[in-house]
Protein backbone atom coordinates (compact mmCIF):
# COMPACT_ATOMS: atom_id res chain seq x y z
CA UNK A 1 0.00 0.00 0.00
CA UNK A 2 1.47 3.35 -1.04
CA UNK A 3 0.73 6.45 0.96
CA UNK A 4 1.88 10.08 1.03
CA UNK A 5 2.10 11.66 4.43
CA UNK A 6 3.26 14.69 6.33
CA UNK A 7 3.95 14.22 10.06
CA UNK A 8 2.18 10.97 10.62
CA UNK A 9 2.66 8.25 13.15
CA UNK A 10 3.64 4.66 12.49
CA UNK A 11 3.27 1.81 14.91
CA UNK A 12 4.98 -1.55 14.29
CA UNK A 13 3.16 -4.17 16.30
CA UNK A 14 4.50 -7.57 15.35
CA UNK A 15 7.57 -8.24 17.47
CA UNK A 16 9.00 -5.12 19.01
CA UNK A 17 6.14 -2.67 19.40
CA UNK A 18 8.10 0.45 18.56
CA UNK A 19 6.34 3.65 17.70
CA UNK A 20 7.93 6.41 15.63
CA UNK A 21 6.70 9.83 14.58
CA UNK A 22 7.55 10.34 10.91
CA UNK A 23 7.76 13.67 9.11
CA UNK A 24 8.13 13.03 5.38
CA UNK A 25 6.72 14.49 2.20
CA UNK A 26 7.17 11.51 -0.09
CA UNK A 27 5.50 8.23 -0.94
CA UNK A 28 6.37 5.18 1.10
CA UNK A 29 4.99 1.70 1.58
CA UNK A 30 3.15 0.30 4.54
CA UNK A 31 3.70 -3.40 4.97
CA UNK A 32 2.22 -6.07 7.21
CA UNK A 33 2.38 -5.37 10.95
CA UNK A 34 2.62 -1.63 10.53
CA UNK A 35 -0.11 0.84 11.36
CA UNK A 36 -0.32 4.45 10.22
CA UNK A 37 -1.99 6.62 12.85
CA UNK A 38 -3.02 10.12 11.83
CA UNK A 39 -2.97 12.33 14.89
CA UNK A 40 -4.98 15.45 15.63
CA UNK A 41 -1.98 17.77 16.11
CA UNK A 42 -4.24 20.40 17.68
CA UNK A 43 -4.69 17.96 20.58
CA UNK A 44 -1.66 15.66 20.55
CA UNK A 45 2.01 16.44 19.92
CA UNK A 46 3.42 13.63 17.69
CA UNK A 47 6.67 13.36 19.65
CA UNK A 48 4.72 13.20 22.92
CA UNK A 49 2.59 10.41 21.41
CA UNK A 50 5.79 8.59 20.36
CA UNK A 51 7.13 8.72 23.92
CA UNK A 52 3.78 7.63 25.36
CA UNK A 53 3.38 4.69 22.97
CA UNK A 54 6.94 3.56 23.71
CA UNK A 55 6.45 3.85 27.48
CA UNK A 56 6.63 0.62 29.53
CA UNK A 57 2.96 0.96 30.50
CA UNK A 58 1.65 1.13 26.92
CA UNK A 59 4.16 -1.46 25.68
CA UNK A 60 2.76 -3.92 28.21
CA UNK A 61 -0.77 -2.92 27.26
CA UNK A 62 0.03 -3.58 23.60
CA UNK A 63 1.67 -6.94 24.37
CA UNK A 64 -1.44 -7.97 26.25
CA UNK A 65 -3.59 -6.94 23.27
CA UNK A 66 -1.84 -8.91 20.55
CA UNK A 67 -3.92 -11.54 18.79
CA UNK A 68 -2.99 -14.69 16.94
CA UNK A 69 -1.00 -17.83 17.63
CA UNK A 70 2.18 -18.04 15.56
CA UNK A 71 2.08 -14.58 14.03
CA UNK A 72 0.72 -12.24 16.70
CA UNK A 73 -0.52 -8.81 15.64
CA UNK A 74 -1.91 -5.80 17.41
CA UNK A 75 -5.20 -4.97 15.73
CA UNK A 76 -6.14 -1.38 14.89
CA UNK A 77 -9.32 -1.55 16.95
CA UNK A 78 -7.19 -2.24 20.03
CA UNK A 79 -4.72 0.55 19.17
CA UNK A 80 -7.62 3.04 19.00
CA UNK A 81 -8.52 2.13 22.59
CA UNK A 82 -5.06 2.77 24.08
CA UNK A 83 -5.41 4.61 27.40
CA UNK A 84 -3.21 7.57 26.54
CA UNK A 85 -3.53 10.75 28.62
CA UNK A 86 -3.32 13.98 26.68
CA UNK A 87 -2.38 16.96 28.86
CA UNK A 88 -2.53 20.43 27.27
CA UNK A 89 -0.16 20.93 24.32
CA UNK A 90 2.09 23.25 26.31
CA UNK A 91 2.57 20.57 28.95
CA UNK A 92 3.19 17.96 26.24
CA UNK A 93 5.92 20.15 24.76
CA UNK A 94 7.46 20.65 28.23
CA UNK A 95 7.44 16.88 28.84
CA UNK A 96 9.02 16.22 25.42
CA UNK A 97 11.74 18.82 26.07
CA UNK A 98 12.49 17.27 29.46
CA UNK A 99 12.63 13.75 28.03
CA UNK A 100 14.87 14.84 25.17
CA UNK A 101 17.20 16.62 27.59
CA UNK A 102 17.37 13.48 29.76
CA UNK A 103 17.94 11.34 26.69
CA UNK A 104 20.82 13.58 25.61
CA UNK A 105 22.40 13.22 29.07
CA UNK A 106 22.02 9.43 28.91
CA UNK A 107 23.63 9.38 25.45
CA UNK A 108 26.50 11.51 26.77
CA UNK A 109 27.01 9.12 29.71
CA UNK A 110 26.98 6.11 27.36
CA UNK A 111 29.65 7.73 25.20
CA UNK A 112 31.74 8.49 28.29
CA UNK A 113 31.30 4.90 29.49
CA UNK A 114 32.39 3.54 26.10
CA UNK A 115 35.44 5.85 26.06
CA UNK A 116 36.37 4.79 29.59
CA UNK A 117 36.00 1.12 28.64
CA UNK A 118 38.34 1.63 25.65
CA UNK A 119 40.90 3.37 27.85
CA UNK A 120 40.76 0.57 30.43
CA UNK A 121 41.11 -2.09 27.75
CA UNK A 122 44.14 -0.25 26.37
CA UNK A 123 45.75 -0.05 29.83
CA UNK A 124 44.96 -3.63 30.88
CA UNK A 125 48.00 -5.31 29.22
CA UNK A 126 50.46 -2.97 30.99
CA UNK A 127 48.65 -3.36 34.32
CA UNK A 128 48.77 -7.15 34.00
CA UNK A 129 52.45 -7.04 32.99
CA UNK A 130 53.25 -4.97 36.10
CA UNK A 131 51.17 -7.30 38.28
CA UNK A 132 52.94 -10.44 37.02
CA UNK A 133 56.32 -8.73 37.39
CA UNK A 134 55.50 -7.96 41.04
CA UNK A 135 55.58 -4.22 40.45
CA UNK A 136 52.08 -3.46 41.76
Amino acid sequence: MQTRTRRRFTYESRHHCYAKAVDVEREFSIFVSLALLKLDKARLNPTFAEYMLNSPRLREYSRAGTRGVGNKNLVLKFIREFPMPAPPLGEQRRIVASLEQSSARVDQMRRLQADTRKEMEAMMPSILAEAFAGEL
